[in-house]
């Protein structure tokens, strides 16, 4: 899993190459399938999990003005929240 974050200097992209990622955007809940793809814009909350018993694999391509993990701001906890942040 990748906790509940956003970053404020750079976009990302995922592709799933195997598995099924089971995502969130700003809310929203998606389920991606190998070979599908989604692009998260610079500020918006986004979190991954797998929630199935085979392994996940992504690609993540990571574009912006300042590419470093310490452009990372992860949500407080609170089981990851209502989503009011």
């Amino acid at each position: 899993s990748i906790s509940l974050q956003r970053h404020q200097f750079r976009r990302e992209y995922w592709v799933v190459t195997s598995g099924k990622a089971t995502i969130e955007l700003e809310g929203q809940p998606k389920t991606l399938s190998i070979h599908e793809d989604v692009e998260i814009p610079i500020g918006w909350w986004h979190k991954l999990s797998n929630k199935t018993t085979m392994p996940l694999r992504i690609v993540e391509i990571q574009t912006g003005i300042k590419c470093v993990e310490e452009d990372i701001e992860r949500a407080p906890h609170k089981e990851d929240h209502d989503f009011k942040i």
